[in-house]
């Protein structure tokens, strides 16, 4: 019998063909029907007499083999003969396996190896045939039934005479009998192949149906996908069924998917089945991943999202374990994983995301990996889709708190010890060469190793050479002793290092066990294909030859070179040795020369882990050794040190080894912090986004950043701030308890954790303290409110408060100015919930002392930060509490210290921060002083004689200050007697007016030679005082007169008594007003709203006529203030004109006579000035005017968004914050200018870009606000002259267009852009009118509005650019979920028109177009509707008509009937809000309604618009 290896076909016909190799099996007979009945008896007969071997002699295979090509020609009975048959033999080959299988001989093996494949194949395939034929029956059956009884009965008696079903379960079970047999022993090597694992799986026709079942049921039963993969874990598991999850992925694998993808519930059952059962049967899994990874390619993402989570199980379940083998799989999984972060899915790249992220927490990501799978992350956080953001920012986030790195990333300390640890391996490396010239007997060592090992192969090579040669002409190459077999097996399958496998070759070699040593060197080519010996390099190749030209080599197979004989220079060279036993030869002296190898294992997870404490350790106690080492020194043990002590060479490799370890962290330390560092920006942009997901993800990762002392994570918790004001609860309580987590929370600080209570607190206030400073205003205002969250919600303690007022006062030591300055920041914010903290005494007296007093003289911004805090204890008293303002008495020592601070640093010109102390004091003392009016006259007065003083001379100096004295005099004879007489206080009152106007006059007449530094000061003082004098009377003297008139009638209702009051009202007789009260009385006005209303009136008279008008002492310099404001010749400087311009608005602000007087002026200075600072602040003036008197500006606001072309960022800037806060609360109406603002869109100026787009985002939440500008922004900005290029457009329209959300919108907006059409000529205009179409969002309404209208653009279609834009518009409308049949039809004859008009020219008639166009349905009916109401129409008039003749009054209901047709259609094609201008139209015409003509002009309107 000769030798051969029976190969499983892929397909059956592949029996019959031959592909060259001589010791495979092929069928060399086929036998047809005929001959197959007399060949099926014979080897009946041989099986009886020879048993199973039968099949092995004489071609008996191919009668078993033309059996199953013929199956469907066969007799029934010959079928039955073939199984029953194959079935005896299926039984008998279990019994001898059962018997023999452990003790086979070589040749036996083979000859069983060649049964069991052959009979298998032939049960399997024969069990498929039958199971085909079986369904075919049933199926005939089932037609038999429909056809008649006897169709029934003829095909039961003919086909059914064979029990299939209980044979197939017999057969069946011996085959599973059989796969519970050792069946590896049988193979060679005695590893079971997959083809015959795979097949026999396919044939077990049983577990084929199992499995189509089981994937319908998954199709069908969403819900059933938890149980049923709870089955197949039972089924793997229990009873070892591992070949079920391959056949499910077989099964799977037939599915189309692309027909699936049509209803998403089947791939998404299955993706959740085969997930569910990673996780379940992970290690069953792995074997069929090749399979799983081409469903990567598949076009249903939700099959890629599948295979990224089962990637996911399978790294962190089996390839990541110590030890694991698969290094290789691991590595192109997560290649596979790290490529899908740049998925064309967004959900698939947010998987990818989180698949890494459960990566990260399961600590299983490589080192080598990370640097540039955090870049590939870093770059998805600028994703479109919130989803992908959220999970990047995730990743980074767990990463942090993951991190295989030091505790704390401070990137200084990071580079320090870099640094540091590179110079002792520097050192490290000398003192090595060292050691090394010094011992040089190691390295004969190794020499003496290395020749004894080549002495041993070359006195062993020829005999081994020998045995390969007969082993390739037998082809027995790997017939090992079973027990060489077993542990060759075993020290494979469980190698961590690869030397015990190579150690384990060199004694098979050495015991000339070749057969089990052949066998173990194809196990290491299998196992270890990438290692460096059994795969090496071209060089190393090269080399490996050059060094065999003196060893033995094989030159046939009947020579043989004589051992130690070499070639010549004289003779050819011998050819180089063939590939195995060149690899057997480097395996056998693989190692050699590294006799002295290191003990340290580098790659070992526990030296790495070794490492990471010794870095963290260094890093942690970084600041704490360094202050050891200066204060107390002591001995210490270096890494040099320890090498020095060391005798051996192999301690000082390892410590160069670790060094270099510890090195190379810390290198990845500082690139991974960099990286960080560089998401921060990113990250902290998307704490403005609208999707909630993304802020809850950005302040995670801000809070393990900032406790993980990344440098500029302090940036990001800033920023952070601004979502205390967030609308959405959500997102406002996950900032409050972020800065909750990183302020108060000491728990994951094991410094802090056991401290006492005073030390946590002034941790606490430092932390909070280095917050605030450096913050901008809008940060401190978001501190202030966050302050309150945490006061309201008890988190801050007297602890606190106590360590706050030690700072502030300077008692605990090293505290600086800066920081006194926070904490007294941080107790005016804190007393926005308690007023207390300032308004005792102990703490007033304390703010005084230390704020406003010697420290307060040298230090501007401690007195402007204490007056912020005094401001706290100011609050508006509700009008139904009864209670009054807190007051202070005029004379109180804190405003004489303020008083005295503010003249004192009037001429102070090295202080930067006066402007900024004085509008602080100036408003305390409005906040907080009885008579704030009286006494800011007596500082204007004092501030002008300070400021003589330093002009005039000495003797006018003295004049004044007798002046000034003898008022003074006066002011305290006044305040010690009792009363004056009238002539005495006429009389003092005069001189004081005589004293004021002397000095006003005085600083006017020589404001020119006053220092223009000083001046400016006083004049932003004076601009304030304004200021909050106006504030004071609006606010403060109307609340208290409004708590008066409260307190007043509740006592007069305790009397039951009606409440009457006088009015203040001026010019006014009494008789007039009772008589205006009696009116009032009459129609339901008296009360206290009557009483508000004449005491805002009476107020307001004050501020207009006598504030600014009068002869006080603000009224006199406002000539000054003018003067300085207009005339840039004589006051040139711009600090002095800056601070004119302010006050002079302040003033404007104050009365409205004064606004209207000097208007055109601030509107010049505005426009004309050459100072972009006075042109900024001029817009926030204008501003601020039009809140204050709205009817006067409005025809002003055109010059304001003028200044949104400034040349100037600030004032852009200011003018797009003014203008949007104008515009959002209707103080502004929204006009053409608003495309001046779409344009900043397209800003290189990255706030302008952001702001302009948060402006029209929120614009987009007002209704119709949007909508009702769109046309005009379009018009301005596709002009070809003065608009923008159309790559600009286009990204300015896909902003705005993304707000229109509205369907009624839409559909309004395509009648209008379609008609706009008609009027443009420009091509330019029309790809823009097209592009903007392609932007909306078309519903089945909307389309049909488009096709109404197709007319209007049909001759613009031979543009391609406006033609593919249809064309998009087209594949849009044709994915609306659920259309009507009516719809898509009308979509393709729409497209059919489109593509006709797009042949066409531009130059062809209307009438040409019409044609193809045609009249649509929808057009028609609306011209029949339009034509049956201009009939009502006419019928109206012809009824209005004969009523004017017989004198009548006109049918009130037609009217009615007319006008609601007229808005019905109205509604058909515009928003509400044209209604309302609609209807407003119709109010102006109200004084009409009486004229006889009226409803003939009503009619006439509707037919305009019907028209």
């Amino acid at each position: 019998m000769r030798f051969f290896r029976f190969v499983i076909p892929i397909k059956l016909e592949d029996l019959s063909q031959s592909d060259g190799h001589f010791d495979v099996y092929s069928v060399q007979l086929e036998y047809n029907c005929r001959e197959i009945s007399h060949k099926l008896n014979d080897c009946s007969d041989l099986f009886r007499a020879n048993g199973i071997h039968f099949i092995l002699e004489d071609n008996n295979f191919d009668v078993f083999y033309s059996c199953l090509k013929n199956f469907g020609q066969l007799e029934a009975k010959h079928r039955e003969q073939s199984w029953k048959l194959i079935a005896k033999c299926m039984d008998k080959l279990y019994t001898d396996l059962e018997a023999f299988v452990n003790r086979l001989e070589a040749e036996e093996r083979n000859n069983y190896c060649n049964l069991l494949k052959m009979i298998v194949y032939v049960f399997c395939t024969l069990s498929e045939l039958f199971e085909e034929q079986d369904i075919k029956q049933s199926a005939n059956r089932l037609d038999g039934e429909n056809a008649g009884k006897k169709a029934h009965k003829k095909s039961k008696r003919t086909e059914e005479s064979y029990d299939w079903q209980h044979n197939k379960d017999k057969g069946m079970s011996v085959l599973l009998r059989m796969l519970s047999l050792p069946l590896h022993r049988v193979f060679n090597p005695p590893i079971v192949e997959d083809e015959f694992v795979k097949y026999v799986f396919i044939g077990s026709t049983h577990w084929s149906r199992f499995c189509l079942k089981l994937i319908q049921l998954i199709q069908h039963k969403e819900q059933l996908v938890p149980i049923l993969a709870v089955l197949v874990e039972t089924i793997v598991k229990k009873h070892n069924q591992k070949l079920l999850i391959s056949e499910i992925i077989r099964e799977i694998k037939r599915i189309d998917i692309k027909e699936l993808s049509r209803d998403s519930s089947a791939p998404r059952a299955i993706s959740t089945f085969l997930v569910e059962v990673s996780d379940k049967c992970t290690q069953e899994m792995l074997p069929s991943i090749s399979d799983l990874l081409d469903f990567l390619e598949e076009e249903s993402y939700l099959m890629r999202n599948a295979i990224l989570s089962i990637i996911g199980n399978l790294v962190i379940k089996e390839l990541s374990k110590d030890g694991a083998k698969e290094r290789h799989l691991r590595d192109e999984l997560l290649d596979k994983l790290e490529d899908h972060i740049h998925d064309t899915n967004s959900y698939t790249r947010s998987r990818a995301l989180n698949v890494w992220c459960t990566l990260c927490q399961a600590e299983v990501i490589p080192l080598p990996r990370l640097e540039t799978l955090i870049e590939a992350v870093i770059g998805r956080l600028r994703d479109k889709s919130c989803f992908v953001r959220k999970y990047g920012i995730q990743f980074l986030n767990q990463f942090l708190t993951k991190n295989p790195f030091a505790a704390k990333l401070p990137i200084h300390l990071l580079k320090t010890y870099h640094q540091k640890e590179e110079e002792k391996l520097k050192a490290l490396m000398t003192l090595a060469e060292e050691n090394a010239s010094e011992q040089p007997m190691g390295d004969e060592r190794v020499d003496k190793d290395l020749q004894q090992l080549i002495n041993t192969w070359n006195s062993i090579e020829s005999e081994f050479i020998e045995f390969w040669k007969e082993i390739e002409r037998t082809s027995d190459a790997s017939y090992d002793e079973e027990d060489d077999q077993i542990e060759n097996q075993t020290i494979v399958s469980n190698c961590d290092d690869i030397d015990v496998v190579f150690h384990r070759f060199r004694t098979l070699i050495t015991d000339k066990k070749f057969k089990s040593a052949l066998s173990l060197l194809k196990k290491l080519k299998d196992e270890f294909p990438d290692n460096e010996i059994i795969t090496p390099t071209e060089v190393e190749a090269m080399d490996d030859n050059e060094d065999n030209d003196n060893d033995r080599t094989i030159e046939g197979d009947d020579e043989d070179v004589p051992n130690g004989h070499t070639n010549t220079d004289d003779g050819p060279h011998d050819p180089p040795l063939p590939e195995t036993i060149a690899l057997a030869k480097r395996i056998f002296l693989a190692n050699a020369t590294n006799a002295d190898k290191s003990a340290l294992d580098l790659g070992s997870k526990t030296v790495e882990r070794d490492i990471e404490k010794i870095a963290t350790v260094l890093i942690q106690n970084s600041q704490q050794n360094d202050n050891t080492e200066e204060s107390e020194p002591r001995p210490r043990t270096t890494t040099i040190e320890v090498a020095r002590l060391s005798t051996g060479a192999d301690s000082m490799v390892n410590d160069i080894s670790r060094q270099q370890i510890l090195v190379k962290y810390l290198s990845d330390c500082i690139k991974f912090t960099e990286q960080i560092q560089i998401a921060i920006p990113l990250v902290s942009d998307l704490l403005l986004s609208r999707y909630g997901s993304d802020i809850q993800e950005a302040i995670e990762f801000f809070v393990s950043a900032y406790k993980f002392g990344v440098t500029d994570a302090i940036s990001g918790v800033r920023k952070l701030i601004l979502l205390v004001w967030s609308q959405e609860k959500s997102n406002k309580d996950a900032a409050v308890s972020a800065y909750k987590r990183i302020y108060l929370d000491f728990e994951s600080d094991a410094r802090l954790a056991d401290a006492s209570e005073k030390v946590k607190a002034f941790s606490v206030i430092k932390s909070l303290s280095e917050l605030v400073m450096g913050a901008t205003l809008g940060e401190l205002i978001s501190i202030e409110q966050l302050l309150k969250e945490l006061m309201d919600a008890k988190d801050i303690h007297q602890i606190h408060i106590q360590v706050l007022w030690e700072r502030f006062a300077m008692k605990l030591s090293n505290t600086t100015p800066e920081e006194s300055r926070a904490a007294i920041q941080l107790i005016g914010m804190l007393a926005t919930s308690n007023a207390e903290l300032i308004r005792s005494d102990k703490n007033l007296n304390a703010i005084i002392t230390e704020g406003l007093g010697e420290r307060g003289r040298k230090d501007s911004r401690l007195v402007s930060e204490t007056c912020v805090a005094l401001g706290k204890a100011y609050r508006i008293p509700k009008t139904d509490s009864g209670d009054f303002f807190f007051r202070l008495p005029k004379n109180h020592e804190l405003f004489t210290h303020l008083r005295s601070l503010l003249i004192n640093g009037l001429d102070n010109l090295s202080d930067n921060y006066y402007d900024m102390m004085s509008d602080n004091i100036i408003k305390v003392m409005f906040q907080l002083a009885e008579h704030p009016d009286s006494l800011s006259e007596h500082l204007i007065k004092d501030l002008l004689l300070k400021i003589l003083s330093l002009t005039q001379s000495e003797e006018l100096t003295n004049e004044m200050q007798t002046i000034s004295l003898d008022q003074q005099n006066k002011e305290n004879c006044e305040q010690m007697q009792s009363q004056d007489t009238i002539e005495a206080d006429v009389q003092s009152t005069v001189s004081s007016q005589q004293t004021t106007e002397q000095l006003v006059s005085q600083t006017i007449h020589t404001s020119r030679l006053l220092n223009s530094e000083i001046l400016s000061r006083f004049i932003s003082i004076i601009g304030n005082i304004a200021l909050n004098v106006l504030i004071h009377i609006d606010l403060n003297i109307l609340t208290e007169l409004k708590i008066r008139n409260y307190i007043k009638e509740e006592k007069d209702k305790k009397k039951d008594k009606t409440p009457r009051r006088k009015s203040r009202t001026p010019g006014k007789t009494p008789g007039t007003v009772a008589g205006d009260q009696n009116l009032e009385e009459e129609i339901g006005l008296a009360g206290a709203n009557a009483m508000e209303d004449q005491e805002q009136e009476y107020l307001n008279n004050i501020c207009n006529n006598e504030l600014v008008f009068g002869n006080n002492v603000l009224a006199r310099l406002s000539e000054l203030v003018v003067n300085i404001a207009q005339d840039r010749v004589l006051y040139s400087d711009v600090k002095l004109r800056t601070a004119a311009s302010l006050t002079l608005a302040k003033y404007m602000c104050l009365s409205e006579n004064f606004c209207r007087l000097h208007l055109r002026l601030l509107a010049t200075i505005m426009d004309k000035s050459d100072e972009a600072v006075i042109r900024a602040n001029s817009i926030i003036a204008m501003g601020d005017l039009c809140v204050r008197f709205p009817n006067i500006l409005d025809q002003w606001s055109a010059f304001m968004f003028q200044r949104l072309r400034d040349t100037d960022v600030n004032v852009k800037m200011n003018t797009l914050k003014v203008l949007s806060r104008l515009i959002l609360t209707d103080m502004v109406k929204v006009k053409g200018q608003i495309s001046e603002m779409a344009v900043l869109m397209v800003d290189s100026n990255d706030q302008l870009f952001s702001h302009s787009r948060l402006f029209f985002t929120e614009l987009g939440k007002k209704q119709n606000a949007i909508y009702n500008v769109l046309p005009d922004i379009i018009s301005h900005l596709s002009d070809t002259e003065n608009g923008l290029s159309e790559p600009k457009f286009q990204e300015v329209m896909k902003f705005i267009f993304d707000l229109i959300e509205k369907d009624r919108q839409t559909v309004c907006l395509v009648e209008k852009l379609c008609q706009r059409f008609r009027s443009t000529t420009d091509e330019r205009q029309w790809r823009d009118l097209a592009y903007c179409l392609s932007l909306l969002n078309f519903s089945e309404r909307s389309f049909l509005k488009l096709n109404e209208n197709l007319i209007c653009f049909a001759d613009k279609l031979c543009c391609d650019f406006v033609h593919n834009c249809i064309q998009i518009i087209i594949a849009n409308v044709r994915k609306i979920a659920n259309a009507k049949n009516e719809t898509k039809q009308l979509i393709d004859e729409f497209e059919q028109k489109v593509n006709e008009c797009c042949t066409k020219g531009v130059n062809e008639d209307d009438s040409e177009y019409q044609k193809v166009v045609g009249t649509p349905p929808s057009a028609a009916k609306r011209q029949s509707k339009l034509h049956s109401t201009s009939k009502l129409h006419s019928t109206s008039k012809r009824a209005v008509m004969s009523s004017k003749r017989k004198g009548t009054q006109p049918n009130k209901s037609k009217r009615k009937a007319v006008s609601k047709g007229s808005e019905e259609e109205d509604t058909d094609d515009e928003v509400s809000s044209n209604k309302r201008v609609a209807s407003g139209s119709q109010r102006k015409e109200r004084p009409q309604r009486g004229a006889k003509k009226q409803l003939p002009i009503i009619s006439s309107d509707e037919e305009d618009s019907s028209s």
